[in-house]
């Protein structure tokens, strides 16, 4: 009896890569513009994927040697190596979760962590703390207000840079937008601190 071992697919990994288009996390299915579960993968996450695999390259070495047609053998071979290499497991992807349905034991991975809307992360905030921090987090702002942070439906929470990073973070589909009194760029500078922080950061800080 021959063992049959399955290769993984672009389907199986496409979730090990973030989505250009939607910004769902790794681990999280793509999201729809109404912020449900999307159906199939966007075709920018799975050129995403391709560029992390080295397909794109292979490609791109194959017409400068112009080699024509699809070398599915060398692409399955790609996808093979850029699996075992990263430790991937082929598993279904987490629907998305939203913050205030997330019970307080239960805190979800940093890969499936996927916030899609702002407007229940904004109750009422004391004086001293902006709009964007949440109420689970125990640290103070640091500094004045200089962006807004802004949800898939343009729901918006003006923030510290600290607190908008934070909040940017754990937000699927958010956007920064600077103050017109802020410094120049500070958008972008939110926006690349966030990519590197984990969402949720607050938990287990000591309040």
């Amino acid at each position: 009896m021959t063992e049959t071992t399955t290769q993984p697919t672009r389907d199986d990994l496409a979730d090990t890569v973030i989505c250009p288009a939607c910004r769902a996390g790794r681990g999280a299915r793509c999201i729809t513009r109404s912020g449900k579960p999307a159906r199939d993968w966007h075709g920018r996450r799975i050129d995403a994927l391709e560029q992390a695999a080295g397909i794109t390259q292979r490609r791109a070495d194959d017409c400068r040697e112009m080699r024509l047609g699809v070398n599915h053998e060398a692409e399955q071979e790609l996808l093979t190596a850029y699996a075992t290499r990263i430790g991937a497991h082929v598993a279904a992807p987490t629907e998305a979760t939203d913050l205030a349905a997330s019970p307080e034991g239960d805190q979800p991975t940093e890969a499936t962590v996927e916030v899609t809307h702002l407007r229940p992360l904004n109750p009422q905030q004391s004086a001293d703390r902006c709009p964007a921090a949440h109420p689970d987090d125990p640290s103070p702002c640091r500094g004045p207000v200089v962006v807004t942070i802004l949800d898939r439906d343009n729901a918006g929470a003006d923030g510290c840079e600290h607190h908008a990073v934070r909040l940017l973070a754990s937000l699927d589909g958010g956007r920064p937008v600077g103050k017109p009194d802020a410094p120049a760029g500070i958008a972008l500078r939110v926006f690349r601190l966030a990519d590197r922080t984990r969402p949720f950061a607050w938990r287990g800080e000591s309040r």
